[in-house]
């Protein structure tokens, strides 16, 4: 691993030296607009073949119908957790003119795979009611688990195998083109057993159940979902300018034992702020858990927020830190090398923790580092990232898809 950091050290300088010069704005609008006009044709004719080649294969979509058609066989990338390896898998679109379909699958080289199905009714009555019905069946055997709580040690790291079942139904009300409101009631059957990796003791095993609540059982969970979600973000699948807010209370309704009924609550702001004609950005996060239980009911191990990863703490494995409540801030300086490229910096902060009244700002874990994004307005294909911090080691993170 070693003689990677170099080299994508390397390529990150590059970047930096080789990103776009932002002219400033001393003309009349409409010199200046000619101005950018005779710019972009001359900058289409200086374009070198790989550049070319890949605004050709964003205009005829070639990804698109390879990874996200409008209907038909395309290919799933990815999409398992963290501790998945690579995973791909065939899916299926079918569309009408009222409904549409849709099946995926993944498996990776680690024995993860993941199974579902979408029917998706985007006009119910209206333009302002969407309906949803979702299912999956997933076995995720090698799952990380070192302890509960901010001190929780990477020495005492576990594994364990989930497995779940899960059916869900919702109804979206979109109040305004930005604002939607969503309702939703899934039936949930998680299944924690004994993990597959050999590298680390079992945590069904060595775990001693009063630390680690629903390890030796696991029953069948109703969860019902209100969930407000403000986004304007600019655009939408790969924002430069604009922000989301959602606001997320879900009660989980323990079905069997009368023992794992909690709520819990998710706030999760994102800002993003451009200049110099948006080729520069900040994009900002905030994100906030919270769980509360009644009559001595506790939250299930597996179903405790958690951080580390390629999402939030960056410099720590993925689920270093799991507890009842979670905080995470996030700032990312992200520049555009060209239109398919973009460098970022970023800073994170965050804590667990087994008390609300814990979540302060002292003591909090960090991570930073830098990375580059390839993928163009319509998204994210493939990100990597080099994190610092922490003092558990360098962490270099490779995914198909964007932070937030």
């Amino acid at each position: 691993m070693e003689p990677v950091k170099p080299i994508l050290i390397g390529l990150f300088l590059l970047s930096s030296l080789t990103s776009p010069v932002i002219a400033q704005d001393t003309r009349e609008a409409d010199l200046e607009k000619r101005r950018r006009d005779k710019a972009a044709s001359a900058g289409k004719e200086r374009r070198a073949g790989l550049e070319r080649l890949l605004f050709k294969l964003e205009d005829d979509l070639v990804l698109t119908r390879l990874f996200n058609p409008h209907h038909g066989l395309f290919l799933r990338i990815g999409a398992l957790g963290e501790g998945a390896g690579f995973a791909a898998g065939p899916a299926l679109r079918l569309r009408t003119d009222h409904i549409v379909f849709t099946t995926t699958s993944a498996f990776s080289l680690r024995r993860y795979w993941i199974v579902d199905g979408t029917l998706d009714v985007p006009r119910l009555g209206s333009n302002r009611v969407s309906a949803q019905l979702y299912g999956r069946r997933r076995d995720y055997p090698q799952e990380d688990f070192f302890g509960l709580g901010p001190d929780s040690r990477v020495e005492d790291q576990t594994d364990f195998r989930l497995k779940d079942t899960a059916a869900r139904g919702s109804l979206a009300f979109h109040l305004t083109p930005w604002l939607s409101a969503v309702g939703a009631v899934e039936y949930l059957a998680p299944d924690v057993s004994r993990g597959t990796d050999s590298r680390f003791p079992d945590t069904v095993s060595v775990v001693d159940p009063r630390f680690a609540p629903g390890l030796t059982e696991q029953p069948d969970f109703m969860r019902y979902e209100g969930r407000l979600d403000l986004d304007y973000r600019d655009p939408n699948l790969n924002a430069r300018n604009g922000g989301r807010y959602t606001f997320t209370v879900s009660q989980y309704k323990d079905r069997d034992l009368d023992r794992y009924s909690f709520t819990r609550a998710d706030v999760d702001l994102q800002q993003f702020i451009p200049f110099f004609h948006e080729h520069r950005y900040f994009a900002l996060r905030g994100l906030l858990t919270t769980t509360s239980t009644d009559g001595g009911n506790e939250v299930p191990f597996y179903l405790q927020p958690t951080l580390g990863g390629a999402y939030g703490l960056r410099s720590f494995r993925a689920y270093r830190f799991r507890d009842r409540h979670r905080m995470l801030l996030q700032g990312e300086y992200r520049y555009i090398v060209n239109a398919f490229v973009t460098g970022a910096l970023f800073y994170e902060a965050g804590k667990v923790a087994p008390s609300r009244s814990d979540l302060d700002f002292k003591d909090l874990e960090r991570s930073y580092g830098f990375g580059l994004r390839l993928g163009s307005r319509q998204g994210v294909a493939f990100r990597s990232d080099i994190a610092f911090g922490g003092g558990e080691g360098t962490r270099i993170l490779l995914r198909f898809d964007n932070v937030f």
